[in-house]
């Protein structure tokens, strides 16, 4: 019987336990050359289980968190296929964990890169239209070019696959490889985020979320926060992150841009165009999006007041207490 979980603390508890209590090691190795010791990883092979509420797929725990202005980040950039992915030019560090980058500061894929190559969003938005239980409307980012042997950075993502029953729309996340302490906190908030857009461009209701996972691990150095992290999920409340029941496809993607426009103003310390990109954003969410990673960037340049103008601004409440959380956090050094 499948597992079925509220949202991603119930998982975490549930997924990040078993993981700790069978510790099934397996020793990985670098890609490209099978002789070459990477790490030592303990792992719950080809895991299958729904998210019943993809609204609730951001954490929120103490020391286990999905900070706001970097999930922004990492929507703008696969939405709008930013490659160098925007998060380089504020943590190259932590970017070149996960990808090779080239001289230029780019990759050689990122996840949005992949789907606007064939127009994938639109294709699918527009087959789902036309037939609403369409058995063939699948995004898919894993290439035959990724079986090579000398490639590096492939895709952990491999596709998303909807299906329409009735006025549900549902998903199916595939992932071959996931770290669940390193890699749930994003990949999973994304994917509730391409479900929840795609439902409200197509005029369906948001169904659930599966994920297909053929390696669900953690690596040795992380047990220690892991098991923090597990024992806090038992009693915090994950993050709800809604988006409205319908969106207009040209309004959608102009406030992802008026986000984005948003963002570069605010690494500029140009607050005034800040505020000017935000009055000509569309939906609610999409402006607290530009207020969380304009915020975070008034904090750097020390500019409190703006900082604290931004968050008081913020119109969901969930925002909120998922920002001023994580801002208890940081100042505690817990993450």
């Amino acid at each position: 019987m499948i597992k079925r979980y509220d949202d991603v603390h119930h998982f975490l508890a549930d997924k990040g336990a078993e993981l700790l209590a069978k510790q099934v090691e397996v020793k990985t190795t670098n890609a490209g050359n099978a002789g070459t010791l990477k790490d030592t990883l303990f792992e719950l092979p080809h895991q299958f289980f729904v998210i019943s509420c993809p609204a609730k797929t951001v954490f929120n725990l103490p020391h286990f968190k999905t900070i706001p202005w970097w999930l922004v980040g990492e929507f703008l950039t696969e939405f709008l296929a930013l490659n160098p992915p925007l998060m380089t030019r504020y943590r190259e560090d932590i970017i070149k964990e996960s990808y090779s980058l080239m001289a230029d500061g780019t990759t050689e894929y990122c996840y949005g890169s992949r789907w606007a190559e064939f127009n994938q969003l639109d294709n699918v938005r527009k087959k789902l239209i036309a037939n609403p239980h369409s058995k063939r409307a699948i995004i898919q980012t894993w290439m035959p070019y990724d079986s090579e042997i000398a490639r590096i950075d492939v895709p952990c993502n491999t596709s998303y696959m909807f299906l329409g029953r009735g006025d549900r729309l549902d998903m199916t996340a595939t992932i071959r490889s996931n770290d669940i302490f390193r890699g749930t906190r994003y990949d999973y908030a994304l994917a509730a985020f391409m479900l929840q857009s795609m439902a409200a461009l197509v005029g369906q209701k948001v169904g659930d979320l599966y994920f297909h996972i053929n390696s669900l691990h953690v690596y040795e150095r992380d047990i220690p926060m892991l098991t923090i992290a597990v024992a806090e999920s038992r009693s915090e409340l994950a993050i709800s992150l809604s988006l409205p029941e319908v969106l207009d496809i040209s309004k959608f993607w102009e406030d992802l841009r008026r986000v984005k426009a948003s963002e570069e103003a605010s690494y500029n310390a140009a607050f005034d165009s800040v505020n000017h990109h935000i009055a000509k954003i569309n939906y609610s969410i999409f402006r607290d999006f530009a207020r969380i990673i304009s915020r975070r960037n008034a904090k750097y340049c020390k500019l409190e007041n703006e900082a604290a103008k931004l968050h008081s601004e913020l119109e969901d409440d969930e925002m909120k207490r998922w920002c001023a959380d994580v801002a208890i956090a940081s100042k505690n050094g817990k993450i």
